[in-house]
This record gives structure tokens, sequence and C-alpha cells, in this order.
């Protein structure tokens, strides 16, 4: 795959570009949309075909079919080209809406202040139960120990430590990754608030994947799987993340 920008956003598409800003009525032309693809943009867009829905030409500079869910799909395409090639990578869901003027802004921002990694702040209205990440408009950027996993932003410093550890279990739904990415890295991510994007939310209609499972996978992690890979580094953890609770999340909602 060839580098043709700074950096690189990876995004499972399984919708129309224009479907949320249709069925909300956003404000936005969808030709600014942050996937359609402008040579104005410092990052590339690798957009992953994950069922039947073919993105739509010019919504994407690379296009990638491959079955499965977010998270094994960035285990196994960190396996077929290297991701640290570019300055930062992004993870994002199809569902974000922000335009590439917006996007491009955030790069600006996260190389400027050194992030190691971050997250654009949440608009008034999107789906999210954490403070940390809802902008803020009297701030420019903050430093907080969470960051949503729909949209976590590595630069290449940080990103093969935070691969190794989705690469030491059975990743599916990557519930929980965002409660200890901070520690593990040892980092402090940024949440940008200068901008803002719009995370639409999402009816109890059934997210695609078993719950159950997934708090299963998220309690693995927690409890086992994350704490092994700090023992092997000679590191002692320092949230307490057994017996998950509302008193737990309390920690990742802090500034």
């Amino acid at each position: 795959m060839n580098k043709t920008k700074e950096n690189l956003i990876i995004v499972p598409v399984g919708n129309p570009i224009d479907k949320f800003v249709k069925q909300l009525n956003y404000p936005i032309d969808v030709k600014d949309h942050w996937r359609w693809v402008r040579e104005e943009r410092n990052y590339q867009v690798v957009a992953v075909q994950y069922g039947n829905f073919e993105p739509e030409e010019g919504t994407y500079d690379h296009l990638i079919k491959m079955k499965g869910f977010k998270w094994p799909i960035v285990k196994e395409l960190s396996k077929q080209f290297d991701m640290t090639e570019w300055e930062y990578i992004g993870f994002y869901d199809d569902d974000v809406i922000l335009n590439w003027k917006k996007m491009n802004r955030s790069f600006e921002i996260a190389k400027d202040k050194n992030f190691k990694a971050f997250q654009i702040s949440l608009e008034k209205g999107s789906e999210s139960q954490y403070p940390c990440t809802q902008q803020m408009d009297s701030m420019s950027y903050t430093h907080t120990n969470f960051i949503e996993i729909m949209c976590p932003v590595f630069s290449r410093s940080v990103l093969p430590q935070f691969i190794e550890l989705a690469k030491a279990y059975d990743v599916y739904t990557g519930w929980g990754l965002d409660y200890v990415l901070a520690e593990y890295l040892d980092i402090k991510p940024a949440v940008i608030h200068e901008i803002s994007m719009f995370h639409p939310p999402r009816p109890d209609t059934g997210s695609g994947y078993d719950k159950s499972k997934a708090f299963a996978e998220m309690d693995l992690l927690l409890n086992t799987v994350f704490p092994a890979e700090m023992e092997k580094q000679g590191r002692k953890i320092i949230n307490n993340y057994s017996n998950f609770t509302d008193k737990t999340l309390e920690l990742f909602m802090k500034i």
C-alpha cells in the first residue's frame, strides 16, 4: 500500500456514506464528508468492506474486502502492511460524521502537541456515556485516561504496543480495550475540543454481535489478559478493573 499522506484512517464500512446524514438531516454536504477523497486531505482512508455493501467509489483511497469485526480486521491488516509508515493511524467507525477539514485539523493539532493517542470530542446529542469525551467549548483539548474505542487515533510510536495487546487474545468486539489502553501504553490520551464530531445514537435494535459474548470478552481482557501482559513487562496495575461496576466507571470520567 503506497503512502501518499502523513496519516492513515482505517474504517470498516457497511453503510452508504450519506445514510446517517440523511436520516438525521445533519447539516453537512456529503461531498465534504471525511471519507470523501480530496487532494487537500492530510490523511488516506482505507475502507474495509466486511459485508455485502460495497463502499462507493470516491469514498476511499484503498479498498480491502475482509469479513469480520473491526478489531479482528485491524489485527489481520497489521500483518499485511506496516501501519507505522504513517505518523498517525486512526480506527474509525463508519457512522461518525464530520467534515474533512475537521479531520485534517485533528491531525495538525496532534502533531503540534505531540499526542501519543487522541480522539475528537463528541457533539451534544452524540452516542456517548463518558463526559470526558464530550465537547467542552472552553477548551482546546484535554488530557484524560480514556478515549473511546469507536474512534481512537494512535501515533506510530505507541501503535505497535497497542496491537500487541489486541493480539494477546481472541479479540471480537474490542470491549474493554478503551478502559486499559491509557495505562497499558503509559500515556495520557488527548480529547480535542477545538473541533467535534457527531456519533449518531443507536436505537436498541441489536448491535450486530452477541452482547453476552462481548461482556465475557471484556471480563477476560480486564481480569486475565491485561494483568498477564502487564506482568510480562514487570509493571504493576494502578487501577482496579476487577468486578467492573459503575463506581469503577468513574475512573474513566476524569480529565
